[in-house]
């Protein structure tokens, strides 16, 4: 981020000078008027409204990412809470199968295994 802002700092200065090197009278001529000016009062002019245009591009990204980003937080805590729902069922089953095949070996007579080691 340091980087960027020493770039940034460094066209400034560029566009600065250049602005300084060109201070010749223009004339702007609009459809309701001409007016004289600076040439470099038209090219920092230009430079600051483009700043502006592209400070508020970023700042509409970065709201829409942030956007996504609650999106998908939302999502993520739903299928989460949906996986928690799966495995306590899971776990509820796997319990039922394991009680009905130990009822099971016990009505066909099958010894099952009994811990000996106490």
């Amino acid at each position: 981020m340091q980087l960027v802002l020493v770039f940034a700092l460094i066209f400034a200065l560029l566009v600065a000078i250049f602005a300084i090197s060109n201070a010749n009278e223009v004339v702007i001529r609009f459809p309701w008027g001409n007016y004289p000016i600076s040439q470099a009062l038209v090219i920092l002019g230009s430079a600051a409204i483009g700043s502006v245009v592209v400070l508020m591009l970023g700042v509409f990204s970065q709201v829409k990412s942030k956007i996504k980003m609650w999106e998908y937080q939302g999502k993520i805590k739903k299928l989460e809470k949906e996986l928690k729902e799966v495995k306590e069922q899971y776990e509820t089953v796997k319990k039922a199968m394991e009680a009905q095949n130990a009822e099971d070996m016990h009505d066909e007579g099958i010894p099952q295994e009994t811990d000996t080691s106490s």
